[in-house]
């Protein structure tokens, strides 16, 4: 076999009784390498243009995806702080997101046109978001449930009970009330609680109206604003008539077993204390 034939064979040519395309086409060996290599240079050439073409294009997708992530990352840290040193890592993105939408709009690329404009109708609602005004938030008062003093319930009863000690004598029968109630498992809480001392306290007193409780506030007020100084060695001989009327009137509610006071005398004690303390 000539060496121009083998050659050719190389390049894909076949002999003229091996050829099984169309007889009038075949050429000889010759004629074949002759072709083959002004064609190669040129195949070599288009290659090389749909390599670069094919690169550039891969080049613009990892672009694409990479802007996409970033996006995604920024409006994800958006959402755990509203920072601004994060609300301007999404703007930024943004603006990159809009480079990439122009890049696949000239490339024709409707799929990655598609998905970055999805993506950017989402930045720009998570900046909006984060824009978005905050309502002021008022710090949370802690209160010690152990101290019922500083609630809110206590507070406005106490302002609207102005005897509370100042009036001895009811201030030392309401919390006789109190540990009376208390002690005997009452399920009241809060300010229904101090209500229900305020409505044992007027039927032990006899009051049956607020004007009533009103007058007789500001004449035991009156009663007991000489004295003063703690108690001292008082005891419940030391109280004047009507609180020792009223402090044996009240024993019967408080005094016993399961009430506030075992005894007669503790409640006594307990009564003359509140009674002259200041």
């Amino acid at each position: 076999m000539e060496e121009i034939e083998v050659k050719a064979k190389e390049l894909g040519w076949s002999p003229k009784e091996e050829f099984r395309g169309d007889p009038e086409k075949w050429i000889d060996a010759e004629t074949y390498v002759k072709r083959g290599e002004e064609l190669l240079p040129l195949l070599k050439a288009t290659t090389r243009k749909q390599s670069e073409k094919i690169s550039a294009l891969e080049g613009k997708l990892t672009e694409t995806a990479s802007a996409l992530k970033l996006a995604t990352d920024a409006i994800d840290a958006l959402k755990e702080t509203t920072s601004k040193a994060a609300l301007d890592k999404v703007r930024e993105q943004k603006v990159e997101l809009k480079a990439a939408l122009t890049n696949a709009r000239s490339e024709g690329d409707l799929d990655a046109e598609l998905e970055i404009q999805e993506k950017l109708a989402e930045t720009t609602a998570a900046i909006k978001e984060a824009e978005r005004p905050r309502p002021k938030v008022e710090p949370v008062v802690e209160v010690d449930p152990n101290d019922f003093t500083k609630t809110p319930d206590w507070i406005e009863w106490k302002s609207e009970n102005a005897w509370f000690g100042t009036d001895k004598r009811k201030t030392a029968l309401s919390l006789g009330i109190a540990d009376e109630l208390r002690s005997g498992g009452s399920p009241l809480e809060g300010r229904a609680f101090f209500d229900k001392v305020t409505e044992e306290l007027n039927t032990m007193l006899g009051i049956t109206s607020p004007r009533e409780a009103a007058s007789k506030v500001e004449g035991d007020a009156r009663g007991s604003s000489g004295g003063g100084g703690g108690n001292g060695r008082k005891s419940f001989a030391d109280l004047p008539p009507d609180a020792k009327q009223a402090c044996e009137k009240a024993s019967s509610r408080v005094v016993g077993k399961g009430k506030a006071f075992a005894t007669v005398d503790d409640w006594r004690k307990n009564y003359v204390q509140k009674y002259f303390e200041e």
